[in-house]
């Protein structure tokens, strides 16, 4: 899909470990919020694999901790400040083992008085995820622009697009590439995960009077998918953006080395929840996405996660 690791733009699947207490805005009029998350899901294609062989799936577990600051800027304006740190696990797939942290900022206009009141939404943020190997190692930088509204009934609504852009640092030379035999007049990047994406997304949500919350989403994304092979052939690389060995499986003895590349795709997320109230500040939130991605050439790869989190605000 157009994000470089596992994780979406769908809350239950985000990982963090929260940093700060927004000490640092003395003046500001708010309310401070910290939330920890405990997830358990399965991945079903967690390297992109296009074939039977490649396509591995994985139980996984993350744990969040994200701490955030509400600053109210008079009757209609507010802005939400936000910092993160986390970190995920891969039970069969250990090369894709991650660490995150990340920090945010939020301003909402709203346009009227109540609850009810359509808003527009402007938001930014940057993380630094590292992997076990250097390859996948990536900074995130995110814009995004929507508009909200909730209406009486308890359904609500959004509706927006984003631009995300990756950056990695200069890799060195690889020499299991460079023992692969490709032409150096052709020779790919290195970076695997240095490329922008954009996307527009539409979001719904019902709550109950008993409290529990259904959800909707759908996303499109133009961007880049990075897939992982055993083996690579002439014709995926002359059309990839960028090219690789993955060292998510350099610690899996015997076998062929694993290939990465990044191609640019389309891809369609489907992603639904329910959140259900357990104690005051508790919440049981069951989730899942489907995420079809188009390649060129006919290269067709998806992915689905799902999983089930406790969510806990203090």
């Amino acid at each position: 899909m157009a994000s470089q690791k596992t994780t979406m733009s769908f809350k239950p699947f985000q990982v963090a470990l929260a940093l700060g207490t927004f000490s640092w805005l003395p003046n500001a009029i708010g309310n401070e919020n910290y939330s920890l998350n405990l997830s358990l899901g399965e991945e079903s294609n967690v390297p992109r694999g296009l074939d039977d062989f490649h396509t591995l799936g994985s139980l996984f577990s993350k744990v969040e901790l994200s701490a955030g600051k509400l600053v109210q800027l008079g009757l209609n304006n507010s802005v939400l400040f936000s910092t993160s740190l986390g970190y995920s696990q891969f039970a069969e797939l250990r090369g894709f083992d991650n660490a995150e942290i990340g920090v945010g900022a939020a301003f909402r206009r709203k346009f009227g008085f109540g609850a009810n009141a359509p808003s527009l939404n402007i938001s930014t943020s940057y993380s630094i995820s590292r992997f076990e190997g250097a390859a996948r190692d990536a900074n995130s930088g995110v814009a995004e622009l929507s508009l909200s509204r909730r209406f009486e009934s308890g359904f609500s609504v959004n509706v927006g697009v984003d631009y995300q852009r990756n950056k990695t640092d200069l890799l060195p030379e690889d020499p299991l590439v460079t023992a692969f035999g490709y032409d150096p007049v052709i020779r790919a990047p290195f970076e695997l995960f240095d490329f922008d994406s954009a996307s527009v997304f539409i979001e719904g949500d019902y709550t109950f009077y008993s409290g529990w919350m259904m959800s909707a989403g759908f996303r499109r994304i133009n961007g880049a998918t990075v897939a992982s092979t055993t083996a690579p052939s002439l014709a995926t690389y002359k059309i990839s953006d960028a090219f690789y060995s993955d060292p998510a499986f350099a610690s899996e003895s015997g076998g062929n080395p694993w290939f990465a590349y990044q191609l640019a795709t389309n891809t369609d997320q489907f992603s639904t929840a329910i959140s259900i109230p357990v104690l005051k500040d508790t919440s049981i939130d069951i989730g899942a996405s489907w995420n079809d991605i188009r390649a060129p050439s006919g290269r067709d790869y998806d992915n689905t996660i799902i999983a089930v989190s406790l969510v806990h605000n203090f």
